[in-house]
């Protein structure tokens, strides 16, 4: 007759160890370690005693009224109360502000709660600004230390301030930038070149073999890889994407640009500055991309593409062809702006017709 257990059972240490807690790993020689102890509130950290509205406002170069308090930690705006950091990022704002809270807000919406129980923060970008705050402020700082676990060629280059996680490879010749962050189980193929201050997320492959082959007769030939992965400053790439080396020349990612979790960039790809990739986005071998793009979710773009700067493809859109400077692509291939206005107002005349 089988037994039937009642619950899992709890994990026994040996007595002469059961009162020890376990010792933190050492930090390498000259690294001071770092232990953040902080509560935790809608996933944000608690601030460090001692902060106040007017040093918010002289790092962020803005004007601030009302009371200097003490500020303790960052809120959504529905939620915020005495001590707290919000913003309002629309234009009037709402007649019952948080009381005793300090508000990043536009100056429009200053003039309106200029009576409220409130500091405030005036900024032309309020959502910016609260970011950099808690981002200064804040938000919880990986040490600089290198994981006991992590695998680094020695003829890796590591700047200073670098922090490597658990079970990260670097491989030989890479370069890896100072205050760069590599997160648990990335990886670093040979030669790449990472810049300062960048993040590489849990599980992203940088440097990987591209997929490049011909069919010759009845045989498939690989096409080589020789290139490698160059990667500016301020770049953050997300958990499990993947960066592929180039073929005979380099894939490159520009400053300041963002790739969500889960994205493919193949071979030769060039991305350009301050440019937004989300999630699951495809970007096929070759393809050419302009300063400040957005591209959506679920996106494919289609071999050696070019598309211009500032441009915008929509969720799940396909693009099969170049497309210039400003242009929107929600479906398959691209419209410029100016086309993407008529046929926005064509459709909505047709709406108001049934």
């Amino acid at each position: 007759m089988l037994s039937r257990r009642r619950g899992p059972r709890a994990l026994q240490l040996p007595r002469d160890r059961a009162d020890e807690a376990p010792s933190p790993r050492a930090a390498p020689a000259g690294v001071e370690r770092v232990d953040v102890r902080a509560d935790h509130v809608w996933g944000m950290v608690m601030a460090q005693a001692g902060i106040r509205a007017s040093d918010i406002a002289s790092f962020l170069g803005a004007k601030m009224t009302g009371d200097d308090r003490t500020v303790a930690r960052p809120m959504p705006f529905h939620a915020a109360g005495p001590g707290d950091m919000t913003f309002w990022q629309g234009g009037l704002p709402p007649d019952r502000m948080p009381a005793g809270s300090l508000v990043l807000m536009t100056a429009k919406a200053a003039q309106s709660a200029a009576a409220a129980p409130c500091s405030v923060i005036v900024m032309e970008h309020p959502r910016a600004g609260f970011a950099r705050a808690v981002n200064e402020f804040f938000a919880p700082r990986a040490p600089a230390s290198i994981a006991a676990t992590a695998r680094i060629a020695p003829t890796a280059r590591i700047g200073a301030n670098v922090h490597i996680g658990e079970f990260v490879v670097v491989r030989d010749n890479a370069v890896v930038g100072a205050g760069s962050r590599l997160c648990d189980h990335a990886v670093l193929a040979e030669g790449v070149v990472l810049g300062e201050r960048c993040i590489v997320g849990e599980h992203a492959v940088v440097g990987c073999e591209g997929f490049g082959n011909e069919l010759d007769g009845d045989e498939m030939v690989d096409f080589p890889h020789l290139g490698t992965v160059r990667i500016a400053d301020d770049v953050r790439i997300g958990a499990g994407s993947t960066i592929a080396r180039g073929t005979l020349s380099d894939t490159v990612i520009g400053r300041g640009t963002r790739i969500s979790q889960g994205v493919n960039v193949a071979h030769n790809v060039r991305i350009g500055e301050l440019c937004t990739i989300t999630g699951q986005a495809q970007i096929s071998g070759s393809v050419t991309i302009g300063d400040r793009c957005w591209l959506g979710p679920n996106c494919s773009i289609i071999q050696k593409v070019r598309i211009g700067a500032r441009s915008q493809i929509g969720i799940g859109a396909t693009v099969l062809g170049n497309l210039p400077d400003d242009s929107v692509c929600m479906d398959v291939d691209g419209l410029s702006r100016s086309e993407y206005r008529i046929l926005r107002a064509w459709l909505s005349q047709q709406g108001a017709k049934r």
